[in-house]
């Protein structure tokens, strides 16, 4: 579990976390966050969702 306070950027409905990045791929600890947020949520859906479209 986190060590400190991290909260979701939108919870929809109260069913689905909603992540938003901006940024060059995924590093793991957006992964690591997302199952975080679902293991205290126990929400069954987070969607991880980049909109950096610059490609290398």
């Amino acid at each position: 579990m986190l060590k400190h306070k991290s909260y979701a950027d939108f919870v929809i409905d109260d069913k689905i976390i909603l992540e938003v990045k901006s940024t060059y791929g995924f590093a793991n600890e957006f992964y690591a966050l997302v199952l975080n947020y679902l293991a205290v949520s126990k929400l069954d859906v987070d969607l991880l969702i980049n909109f950096n479209d610059k490609s290398p």
